[in-house]
């Protein structure tokens, strides 16, 4: 529960920047993929920081 209040903010930021679909979502191929979605949900909560 705590791990997922967590990463609330980032879901909603990729959900905003449509990375990521309230549904059922698509099936993350491998390691690699998994890798890039976080890299990119990373990259966007810091540009929301930043302002």
């Amino acid at each position: 529960m705590k791990k997922g209040l967590a990463n609330a903010k980032i879901a909603l930021g990729m959900v905003k920047a449509k990375r990521m679909h309230l549904g059922a979502s698509h099936k993350i191929k491998d390691r690699k993929g998994l890798q890039a979605i976080l890299a990119k949900a990373a990259e966007i909560e810091a540009r929301e920081k930043e302002g």
